[in-house]
């Protein structure tokens, strides 16, 4: 009964295996205190990080890029700019037959000369098609516009072409159409005295109705 009493004792004593491992080796023991003590290292930020002069490089080519593109959008329009639009908005309105508009893009003094010049559109001629074919600024308020019209009379399909040179300037921050001229091509776009082709006379003979 005594040795059964003893083996019960000595089983209530025995260590666990860590135990026996602490108890034999005191590195261990530190390296564990150690453990435990040691801080946990906060996350690593990588926006914090050094940047290698290459990645430096591309990071601020690319901001340059976006500038530069952010001032281009904002920039204003150059004179030439403004001319073009001008001349462009004034000869398309023309060709489609909405001379209010292009009446709008005409300086007041020369809109007599600009309704005898367009009597005829859109009614003996037809216009076929209207391209710039030229700017030249003579400075930042005067500008020199060449156009190329495509147009063929009403009763006659033979296709002319003709070239105009237009004289713009621009009047309190608006271009306007001060005069026009032919400058080469087809006559007869203004008005002018064409000779044209005699029309093939019908050779059928008069119909007679027989009662």
């Amino acid at each position: 009964m005594r040795d059964r009493l003893r083996e019960v004792e000595g089983s209530k004593r025995r260590a666990s295996p860590l135990e026996e491992v602490l108890q034999e080796s005191l590195p261990m023991k530190l390296w564990l205190l150690l453990a435990i003590m040691r801080p946990i290292a906060p996350p690593m930020d990588l926006a914090s990080q050094p940047k290698s002069p290459l990645a430096r490089l591309l990071s601020v080519a690319g901001l340059l890029i976006a500038i530069a593109g952010t001032g281009a959008g904002c920039m204003p329009p150059t004179p030439a700019q403004k001319a073009t639009d001008a001349a462009r908005e004034l000869n398309m309105a023309a060709r489609w037959g909405r001379m209010d508009e292009a009446r709008d893009r005409t300086a007041p003094e020369n809109l007599a000369e600009f309704r005898k010049h367009h009597a005829n559109w859109h009614g003996e001629l037809r216009i076929v098609e209207t391209e710039l074919a030229g700017l030249d600024m003579k400075d930042a308020t005067h500008a020199t516009v060449e156009v190329d019209v495509s147009w063929m009379f009403d009763d006659d399909p033979t296709l002319r072409v003709t070239r105009l040179t237009q004289e713009w300037s621009d009047e309190q921050d608006k271009w306007v159409l001060d005069s026009e001229k032919r400058l080469s091509g087809d006559p007869g776009l203004f008005g002018e005295e064409v000779v044209r082709m005699d029309k093939k006379k019908d050779k059928h003979f008069p119909s007679r109705v027989i009662h």
